[in-house]
């Protein structure tokens, strides 16, 4: 699974089966056997092998054994040790290479530290995800996959129209729990990027506010380096035209300058950003439109919980950029996080 944005993607592993990654040495020997039963099961889904032995299965597919791998990664580390390791390797610092007096030596030697037992933190970060739960008058709970297809704004909503008259679940009326969860962002708005989206929102069961805007995106940590942190960073020039404005007005009784500007700006975008194991979310109203019906109180910010009442006409919500769910008139999703949901992944070198 790829994880969207600035961070690369990470190596993914259960929460149940976080010491069956090679980084700190191979698995136990119950996991290793229940993973190698897993595999030999696989390759007998091929017809033209399956009636080979498990071994020959793996040659002709280009395949190794699962201890084989776990050995690969064992040796990968030593040699990082003996070489001067990486990132991870330097923080933990299980081993230490020191000198070595024996005769017949190749003059090194890789001594074993104490260490504690929080040590995988160092290798391992639980990034948090989404959950959503639909419910309303007509709504339809069946997603369209945008990945397996380039979906013009017509056939985007053709499709989401036969899956509902295919679907006899779109009379669902109470709260559904979506199949997916956001690892990046979820985005609220019409599909016809030039009409505005009409629709109701309450930010952490505050009360509901009227609102229209170009639509609504929700992240995560991981998702606040990429499409939300684009949405809310301002430009040096903006920066520089406010600090011009306060000094007019006496309140700024300081020399601007360029360092000063850039400062401004760095700290303000990196606001923006937090870490992806911290359980909230950040939501961005993009370009609302204030008027005496339309407010926008808050038009960013952190938040546990946020449900959106959609008023619009054919609308859909989009988790990760991928999976499409139909939104319109009726339809009420409530967006939050729940720690149960957070998926456990392994930090790779730069």
């Amino acid at each position: 699974q790829q994880v969207q944005g600035g961070d690369p993607a990470p190596l993914l592993c259960p929460r149940q089966a976080r010491i069956l990654c090679p980084v700190l040495g191979s698995p136990v020997e119950k996991d290793r056997d229940l993973l190698a039963g897993v595999q030999q099961r696989s390759m007998k889904m091929f017809k033209a092998l399956e009636h080979l032995p498990y071994e020959e299965r793996l040659s002709n597919l280009g395949l190794f054994s699962l201890w084989k791998r776990a050995l690969r990664g064992d040796l990968i580390n030593v040699y990082k040790y003996v070489k001067g390791g990486g990132r991870q390797m330097d923080q933990v610092r299980i081993f230490s290479v020191v000198c070595s007096e024996r005769t017949r030596s190749k003059g090194l030697k890789l001594v074993h530290r104490k260490f504690h037992t929080n040590m995988w933190k160092s290798f391992f970060m639980w990034r948090q995800r989404i959950r959503l739960y639909l419910e309303g008058t007509g709504i339809n709970p069946v997603p369209v996959d945008l990945h397996e297809q380039q979906l013009s704004q017509e056939q985007h909503s053709r499709a989401h129209i036969n899956e509902r008259f295919q679907d006899q679940r779109s009379d669902v009326s109470g709260p559904h729990l979506l199949p997916v969860r956001a690892l990046n962002e979820v985005f609220i708005g019409e599909s016809l990027s030039s009409r505005a989206s009409y629709y109701e929102i309450s930010v952490d069961d505050g009360p509901w506010e009227k609102q229209k805007s170009s639509g609504l995106n929700v992240c995560t940590g991981t998702g606040s380096k990429a499409w939300s942190y684009n949405i809310n960073k301002v430009a040096n020039q903006a920066v520089e035209e406010i600090l011009n404005i306060a000094k007019k007005h006496g309140s700024l009784n300081m020399p601007l300058n360029t360092e000063l500007v850039q400062k401004v700006t760095n700290d303000y975008n990196e606001s923006l950003l937090y870490s992806p194991e911290e359980p909230k979310m950040f939501f961005s109203i993009r370009e609302p439109i204030v008027n005496r019906v339309f407010s926008s109180s808050r038009q960013r910010g952190f938040s546990s919980k946020v449900c959106v009442r959609s008023r619009c006409w054919d609308a859909c919500m989009v988790i990760d950029g991928g999976t499409s769910f139909e939104f319109n008139d009726g339809a009420i999703a409530s967006i939050l996080i729940d720690k149960e949901d957070a998926l456990c992944t392994v930090l790779l070198e730069e």
